[in-house]
This record gives C-alpha cells, structure tokens and sequence, in this order.
C-alpha cells in the first residue's frame, strides 16, 4: 500500500472501530494494527514491550525513529513503544495530514518524546497470523471511504487500475477489494473478473448460494458492513443497474448505507432506499452478498 492508503486504514479505524474509541494506547493500537494486516504481540504494554524488544516476533525489527518514519511514509507499518504507551506512526503527508492522537502521530508531532526509553520498530513482513472476514471488510471500508468523492480519472492515475468509461461501480468495487487483498484476475474465486452488476451478482448467486441473498425471500437484516449490493434496476427487476459496497446494517429507518463508485461520476455515500428526484422511481437494494474473504489467507 502506498502512504495515503496506509493513512486512510489509520483513520478509518480510529473513526470507526469500538476499540478504537477508547484511551489505551495498546488496544488502540491492536486496532490499527489489526486493520493494516500486522499482529502485535499479546499481553500488556511492558510484556509487549518485552517480547518486540527481542528482535524475533514476527515481521516486527528494531530501527531508528528516523527508518521508523521513513517506513510509515512508503505504508509500511511502524510504531514506537515506551514505559507509558505505544503509538502508531503516520505516514507524512503534506497534502492530506492527519490529525495528531495521543496514539497516532508523525515524528514532526513529537513522538520522539514520548519517553526516556522509546524503542522504534518497523514492520518488515514475515509470518502473519490468519485474518478474520471483518479484517477483510474493514480494510475494503477503509480503502473505499478514502476514495471518496474522487473521480474516475483520479482513482486509475493512483492506483493503475482500469475503469470502465462511464460504467465502474463495479469496478471501483473490484478496486478496493484488490488493495485489501481479496481480489487478483489470476484468482477469481471471492471476487468475479466482470464490471457488470448483473453478471457479478449472478456469479455469486450460482457460485455461493449460501452467501447470498434475495431480499424479497431473504430480508435485509443479515446485511451487515463489508458485504456487497446490488440495487434491482427500475426498469427491468431481473436485472441489477449498480452495485455497492456496504458501509453500515439497516438503521433504524430501515435503510442501509452504502458507499458508490460512480455515483453522479465519483464515489459517494448514499442511503437506500431512496427516491430519485428526477425520475421519482424508488432505488432499493434487491440482493446482496457476503463475500467469502477469508479464502484470501495464504495468498
């Protein structure tokens, strides 16, 4: 991942994760930890502090502050850990900062003061332990909300992935799944190689009859954040005209929320259902789908 998304799963965390909404620096650092696909090791700060300190817990290396900053500043994962709390360090970014927390900061916001003991580490890779569905989910949530309000011209210069011309909700799915690790064209068994919404919600619909779901027969409360839907199209009900991601379960109006690629030409937020103000027509999610994500460990 390059730093702007390296932040943006940062920032969704903090905003979005229980656990993140809390002022224990380690469980808030487990959090975002968690989401950028890294393990931090069990036990209380001082056991943590112990076990990182051996140089030999999983990807994790002793380095300088300033390697620790550098590697935040190309989304590599890096922290610093202390007597009195553990920070995640955010990658540099003049064009889009993110806000200093007692847990989440650069070096320029002062983490090299934290203490009179401060180790630095970064993430090198190595072993990883198995991530969970929600894992998966959070990090599509978090690359999706980072996109938002971008256009298709900007979201293919950042991250060389082709768009349709004029017709990639589809595609900007396939998109966030990618940078979360869940699809590649040279594996198409979560995510279908396809950027039409008919033909993606009839590969799921033949392929993981168990994971999906008509909500004519099925309802809509089994719908929950990280899954994918499919709005039934207004003129034809066996057909589907766009498909989104799935941000929050039904609220207590009974809508869901949702977060578009190519909605009015960039990526929007939008509640459904809703009535079209221009045709009148109501637009309503009519089948969605729970992605088998975990298949991606290994990979």
């Amino acid at each position: 991942m390059d730093k702007k998304q390296y932040n943006n799963i940062i920032d969704w965390t903090l905003n979005n994760e229980e656990q993140a909404q809390c002022e224990d620096s380690l469980t808030v650092a487990r959090a975002v930890c968690t989401n950028l696909g890294v393990a931090l090791p069990q036990g209380n700060l001082s056991q943590v502090a112990e076990v990182l300190a051996t140089n030999d817990y999983m990807g994790w290396k002793a380095c300088t502050k300033e390697e620790a900053q550098a590697s935040a500043d190309v989304g590599t994962p890096a922290i610093s850990v202390s007597n009195d709390r553990i920070v995640v360090l955010a990658a540099t970014d003049e064009e889009q900062p993110m806000a200093a927390t007692a847990t989440v900061m650069t070096l320029a916001d002062g983490t090299g003061v934290v203490g009179d003991s401060v180790a630095y580490y970064s993430y090198s890779g190595g072993t990883t332990t198995y991530r969970s569905w929600q894992h998966y989910a959070n990090r599509i949530m978090a690359y999706a909300s980072g996109c938002l309000d971008m256009n298709s011209e900007e979201l293919e210069e950042q991250n060389a992935f082709p768009l349709t011309d004029g017709l990639w909700c589809v595609d900007f799915v396939r998109l966030c799944c990618k940078l979360a690790g869940v699809y590649d064209i040279d594996y198409d068994d979560i995510i279908p190689t396809t950027s039409s919404s008919t033909a993606m919600r009839n590969w799921f619909r033949s392929n993981y009859e168990s994971r999906f779901y008509d909500v004519s027969e099925d309802g809509i409360d089994k719908i929950q954040p990280g899954d994918i839907a499919f709005i039934e199209n207004a003129n034809d009900s066996s057909t589907a005209e766009h498909t989104c991601i799935v941000m929050e379960g039904v609220n207590s109006q009974g809508k869901v929320n949702t977060i578009n690629g190519n909605w009015g030409g960039t990526v929007k937020m939008q509640k459904f259902p809703y009535t079209d103000s221009e045709t009148g027509k109501i637009k309503e999610i009519k089948w969605y789908a729970h992605p088998d994500y975990e298949k991606a460990n290994g990979r």
